[in-house]
């Protein structure tokens, strides 16, 4: 094989973690009804935790199929803004349907966009291969912008709590 998947399966394993255990700290917080915020953070921490999965699963899939190093990186890093973006429609739609502000804390709101964009701008580099070829470093500072939106996410559904006054 010739990439190291060291790395890669360890932000895979670190996503599961953190899924996991959102999952326990959901049920002890949702006391028998989740809040659409809560819904919300929780979704959002799945999905980011799946599409951090997958993302680092894809190089070692497309390495037994493709043997140029460069390569890997391009097709593994267009592949996972596809499927990002294939995640995230189902969830934009959900959010407008039900007129849903899921951050209410104004430094959250920066911090999520800023996290997402850079995160996306790691992956278009690798697959325009600019400033430098397509790389694994690239593809992993990716995958680590997005366990920082997990980690945000995990930190909202564990303490913040949404206001009562909020109807959806």
């Amino acid at each position: 094989m010739p990439i190291e998947t060291d790395v890669l399966l360890a932000i895979a394993e670190i996503a599961v973690g953190l899924i996991g255990v959102s999952g326990i700290i959901a049920v002890f917080v949702s006391r028998g009804g989740m809040h659409v915020l809560d819904r919300m953070r929780f979704v959002l921490l799945v999905l980011n935790g799946m599409l951090v999965v997958v993302s680092a699963l894809l190089p070692i899939w497309i390495a037994r199929y493709v043997a140029d190093p460069e390569a890997i990186w391009r097709y593994a890093s267009l592949l996972g803004l596809i499927v990002a973006i294939g995640f995230f429609i189902p969830v934009r739609r959900y959010q407008q349907k039900h007129d849903i502000v899921w951050l209410h804390d104004q430094a959250m709101n920066v911090v999520i966009p800023f996290v997402a964009v850079t995160g996306t701008v790691f992956l278009a580099l690798n697959i325009v291969s600019w400033p430098v070829p397509a790389n694994p470093t690239f593809y992993e500072i990716s995958l680590v912008f997005t366990l920082i939106q997990v980690s945000v996410f995990f930190v909202a559904l564990a303490i913040y709590r949404p206001d009562e006054d909020y109807d959806t």
